[in-house]
């Protein structure tokens, strides 16, 4: 079996369903592994509280960003639908995490 064939859930990569938010941005989608101005979808930076604050990017195919960077506070926390965590290997051969998701919502503050 081979590393990048495994996928991990949100709770295996994070220990927790659900992440800290720091930042919003448009990722842009790459062809022939160069890059190109084509927006593929809103990727969401967040931090793992559980997982020592490990930091993860998870991008999402959606064009609308579910909350905008000036209106992140500092308890601000996101979940995902459809979360798939994937490792892949960098141009340099060291292995990376790659995460997805279906969607994004952010958590109700109680």
């Amino acid at each position: 079996m081979k590393i990048e064939n495994i996928l991990l859930t949100l709770e295996q990569v994070a220990n927790d369903s659900q992440l800290l938010l720091v930042g919003v941005n448009p990722f842009k989608l790459y062809e022939n592994q160069q890059v190109t101005d084509k927006i593929g979808g809103i990727s969401y930076e967040c931090v793992a509280p559980k997982n020592k604050y490990e930091r993860l990017i998870v991008k999402v195919p959606s064009h609308q960003p579910i909350i905008e960077n000036e209106d992140i506070e500092e308890d601000t926390f996101i979940q995902f639908i459809g979360f798939i965590g994937k490792f892949y290997r960098d141009r340099n051969g060291y292995y990376q995490l790659s995460c997805r998701a279906e969607q994004a919502f952010i958590v109700p503050n109680n």
